[in-house]
C-alpha cells in the first residue's frame, strides 16, 4: 500500500546576508554565506492528512569570518497537514517540527524548530487563523548561529531576515474574507520574542507588526500585495508568492 512506501530525499540551500556588524573594533560591513544540505530517509505514516516522519543527516558550511565552519546534524522531522489545499489559503491545520543534534566534539548542541498554522471558517466567506513558529538552540553553539531565516514566516513591517537573533518564539493571528473566486482580502498581526539564549530569556525583545493585503490563490501558491506597519512606526509594501513546504515526492 502507499502507506508503506519509503524514499530518500536530497535537498540543499544557499542563503546570503549582507550588513553591518558591531565588534570591539567598531562597525564592519560583512557578508554571511550559509550552505546546507540534507539527506533524509522518509516514510509516510498515512497519506490522509499528509502525515509523515523523516530522519536524516544535515551538513552546514558557514562562511563569514576568517575560518569556514562546518558541522553535521542528525535530525528528525514530523509533518502533518490537513488543509483542503496545501498550495492555497484554505481551512485546515499544518504542524511541522524538526529536532536536531550536532555531535561535533567541540560544538555539541541541540536545535528545535517548528511551524504551526490553523485556519477555520468563522462565518460565511470569513476565515480566521492562528500560527506559531520559532527556533531554539542550546549547547555549545557557534558564535555566529542566529535564526534569521526561521520557517517560511515573517513579521509584518520587517524584512524577512532583518531581525537576527539566536532564539525566537513567534506567533500571530489573521482574518480573511473572500472577494470573488480565488481573490480575498487578509489582515494579519504577528510578533516574536527574540533573545540571545535561555539565561537571557527575560531580557529579550518583542517585535511585532500588522498588514493588510489583497491576495489570490493561483497555481503554485498564494500571491499577496499590500502595506505593512511595524511597532517602530515604519511602513513598507511587500509582495509574496508561494506555499508552505511539504514532504514527499511531487508535493
Amino acid at each position: 500500500t502507499r502507506e508503506r512506501e519509503r524514499y530518500l530525499s536530497l535537498s540543499g540551500s544557499i542563503s546570503q546576508i549582507k550588513g553591518w556588524e558591531n565588534t570591539n573594533n567598531g562597525n564592519h560591513y560583512r557578508t554571511w554565506t550559509d550552505h546546507s544540505g540534507t539527506l533524509a530517509f522518509e516514510r509516510p505514516l498515512s497519506w490522509f492528512g499528509m502525515m509523515e516522519i523523516s530522519a536524516g543527516i544535515q551538513g552546514r558550511d558557514y562562511a563569514g569570518s576568517n575560518l569556514t565552519q562546518s558541522f553535521p546534524v542528525l535530525a528528525v522531522s514530523f509533518l502533518t497537514d490537513t488543509r483542503e489545499d496545501p498550495t492555497a489559503e484554505s481551512p485546515g491545520s499544518r504542524f511541522y517540527i524538526n529536532a536536531g543534534w550536532c555531535p561535533a566534539a567541540d560544538h555539541t548542541f541541540n536545535s528545535l524548530t517548528w511551524d504551526l498554522a490553523s485556519r477555520e471558517h468563522i462565518t460565511g466567506d470569513i476565515l480566521g487563523g492562528i500560527h506559531s513558529w520559532g527556533s531554539l538552540l542550546w549547547g555549545e553553539v557557534y558564535p555566529w548561529q542566529h535564526s534569521r531565516l526561521t520557517a517560511s514566516r515573517g513579521i509584518p513591517g520587517y524584512r524577512w531576515n532583518s531581525l537576527p537573533t539566536r532564539e525566537r518564539i513567534g506567533g500571530g493571528i489573521s482574518i480573511s474574507r473572500t472577494v470573488t473566486g480565488p481573490f480575498f482580502l487578509e489582515s494579519e498581526t504577528a510578533g516574536s520574542w527574540d533573545f540571545s539564549g535561555f539565561p537571557e530569556f527575560g531580557s529579550g525583545r518583542l517585535n511585532w507588526g500588522t498588514s493588510l493585503k489583497f491576495s489570490v490563490n493561483i497555481p503554485g501558491g498564494t500571491a499577496s500585495l499590500g502595506p505593512e506597519w511595524n511597532d517602530r512606526g515604519d511602513e513598507r509594501w511587500s509582495f509574496t508568492y508561494g506555499s508552505d513546504y511539504s514532504f514527499g515526492p511531487g508535493r
